[in-house]
């Protein structure tokens, strides 16, 4: 049996205009009920939601990252030896599966120009190989906020002994630098390699960028 809690009723026609009632099965209410705004309707446990619900437009929605929008591998074609300012000699990677996320990276007499503003993620792994002794061997990340002026972003040192073996010995190294690109036009890059001694081989490079979001 349903409960209901008069409040006042109307002294023309006896009908009921402000009760709580409890209990009131639906096949009980008949006539146009008010429209109700779902401005007041909070904390609707999602067990109570039936039926198709309204497809949600993105247009009003703020504040919402799109996400990595751009990522593309590079790779270096020809190893070289000694000191290389810039590497020129690398190309866009497409082997074993490789993806890229919209549009990639340009590369111009060793130059990288990137497609759009943000904030670049840079990072690089170097091989090098010699039969002997090379003090010190690294690479070198250099950028520019001025189309001219390339300053170290990151320069990590390497040693390469070959004490009590025979044959080449391989070391790699790895580097990295998040680069907050505001102007494509000035914001550029280049790799650099210096060994300490000529006859080490860089045989091996590559290079991946990542825009994490906006400058």
């Amino acid at each position: 049996m349903s409960q209901t809690k008069a409040q006042l009723v109307d002294a023309v026609d006896g009908s009921i205009v402000d009760a709580d009632i409890l209990g009131l099965t639906s096949s009980k209410l008949s006539g146009a009920l008010p429209a109700i705004s779902a401005a007041s309707l909070t904390s609707i446990p999602a067990g109570n939601l039936t039926g198709a619900l309204p497809a949600i437009s993105g247009a009003n929605l703020t504040g919402i990252s799109a996400g990595i929008t751009h990522a593309s591998t590079w790779y270096l074609t020809s190893a070289f030896t000694g000191t290389a300012r810039p590497v020129t000699a690398l190309s866009s990677y497409t082997g074993a599966g490789a993806g890229t996320i919209g549009s990639a990276m340009t590369i111009s007499s060793g130059i990288f120009t990137f497609p759009t503003t943000g904030i670049w993620w840079i990072q690089v792994d170097t091989g090098f190989q010699i039969d002997g002794d090379s003090r010190y061997n690294r690479t070198e990340i250099r950028t520019t906020t001025n189309n001219s002026d390339y300053n170290y972003a990151h320069s990590p040192y390497c040693f390469i002994t070959d004490a009590g073996s025979s044959g080449a010995i391989y070391q790699n190294q790895h580097t990295n630098h998040l680069f907050d690109v505001t102007n494509t036009s000035t914001h550029k890059c280049r790799l650099e390699t210096e060994p300490q001694n000529g006859s080490v081989e860089t045989w091996m490079m590559k290079v991946l960028f990542v825009r994490y979001g906006d400058t």
